[in-house]
């Protein structure tokens, strides 16, 4: 996807990687050559990407979107699992005036009970493309906790938990039109000290984190309430890209 990043950055990269000693899985090419794989599977986990294939430039975004979700439970079912072991997910938009339209076809694929956590951005994508996700899902013999739902019906979870790792994402609970970057981001953190508690840890726990904000002029701002949050010696991984985010 594009994104506004940090000034005079033309490219930035959000990696996970694994040690030398773990088994890794990969599935075909989408594209030989291109140096991806339809999916990649390790210690239980599996990660993968879904795009609309077969798209046309008629399609609506409903539309798109369940060719996506159609390419992902190919993907997932060649991962040897399925959509109601999905932990977490990233779904970009073509413009988030799109976000509605998608989400009714996200409600209806997403299985009772499963709710994923998940992150909804708008972001400019490959030509054509109004919806790309990006998954991380897990061996069906696993075991699965997810928190309530912060929408009931959403498809959502406010956290999910399994082989020790929690996922989850933050919003700016309670924000007014009058907030500050500033003071979103303390709302922003404050329901992520929730959701952490609720999931059985804290921010002294944290691995990674991918922070959107609404234009990168605001990083600076943003970045002065981070630092304050977290903990000493408790460095964070973390990305910051500018996408268009929720109304």
């Amino acid at each position: 996807v594009a994104a506004d990043l940090a000034p005079g950055d033309l490219v930035e990269m959000k990696i996970t990687a694994v040690q030398p000693e773990a088994q890794i899985i990969r599935g075909s090419s989408p594209a030989p050559g291109s140096g991806r794989a339809a999916f990649v599977s390790c210690s239980g986990l599996v990660w993968t990407v879904a795009f609309p294939a077969g798209k046309t430039a008629e399609d609506s975004v409903a539309e798109q979107t369940r060719k996506a979700l159609k390419e992902l439970d190919s993907r997932l079912a060649k991962a040897g699992t399925d959509k109601s072991h999905v932990l977490e997910a990233t779904v970009f938009v073509k413009d988030m005036a799109m976000k509605d339209e998608m989400d009714s076809v996200w409600r209806e694929w997403v299985p009772e009970n499963c709710g994923i956590s998940r992150a909804c951005v708008a972001a400019d994508l490959a030509p054509g493309d109004l919806v790309e996700m990006k998954i991380t899902a897990v061996q069906p013999e696993a075991q699965i906790i997810r928190g309530s739902s912060p929408a009931p019906g959403s498809g959502r979870a406010a956290f999910v938990s399994c082989s020790g790792l929690v996922w989850t994402v933050a919003f700016p609970a309670g924000k007014t039109a009058e907030d500050s970057v500033a003071e979103q981001t303390r709302k922003a953190l404050k329901e992520l000290d929730s959701r952490l508690a609720k999931a059985g840890t804290d921010k002294s726990h944290v691995l990674e984190a991918t922070v959107f904000v609404k234009d990168m002029a605001m990083k600076d701002e943003m970045d002065s309430v981070w630092r304050e949050w977290v903990p000493e010696n408790c460095g964070i991984s973390r990305a910051c890209v500018a996408a268009d985010l929720a109304p």
